[in-house]
């Protein structure tokens, strides 16, 4: 679904966090805002990439997990790495693995030294898939950046995102 659907007017957000200023004491507007807005962002920001990987019968953690694979391939992968590496949950992990599994991409084998794991590999037709997505992926990342064109800018944008993932830590850290 398309996220501007989930977008409520600016009328109507002001009225809600009017609303809730009543009955909340910690309640800061300006923060608030700032949450909406980063909700709002990541909606989008979700719906733009699923719309975008579908195009090559991939979801976005399944292309990162050939990603991860592919750009360190000597390196042993299991679950467990790239859980930690794209930031999902055990299960979800093991539903995308499935998926990928399935359409070929990628082949679980036995550890070489660790009975209960298994090892994660990029298949040849993964691989091939993988190289045929790259180059339209990263020019359309180009082609969608290329109009923030200081290095200033760009530094400063990612900046931003860093203070961002702090403020959603302390967000998790609040006690009660």
């Amino acid at each position: 679904m398309d996220p501007k659907h989930f977008i409520p007017p600016q009328k109507q957000i002001a009225g809600l966090f009017e609303t809730v200023s009543q009955s909340v004491q910690e309640f800061d507007p300006s923060s608030a805002q700032i949450a909406s807005a980063i909700h709002m962002f990541a909606a989008t920001v979700t719906s733009t990439f699923d719309k975008h990987f579908q195009r090559y019968g991939l979801s976005q953690p399944g292309f990162l997990v050939l990603l991860m694979i592919y750009s360190n391939s000597d390196k042993l992968w299991t679950a467990a790495d790239l859980i930690e590496m794209i930031g999902v949950r055990a299960p979800t992990m093991t539903g995308i693995l499935d998926t990928i599994e399935k359409e070929g991409f990628i082949e679980r084998k036995a550890h070489p030294t660790d009975r209960r794991k298994n090892i994660i590999a990029l298949t040849k037709k993964g691989r091939s898939k993988l190289l045929k997505v790259l180059p339209d992926h990263f020019s359309r990342i180009h082609h969608a950046f290329s109009g923030i064109s200081s290095v200033k800018k760009k530094n400063e944008i990612i900046n931003i995102f860093q203070e961002i993932k702090q403020a959603l830590n302390r967000f998790l850290s609040k006690p009660g």
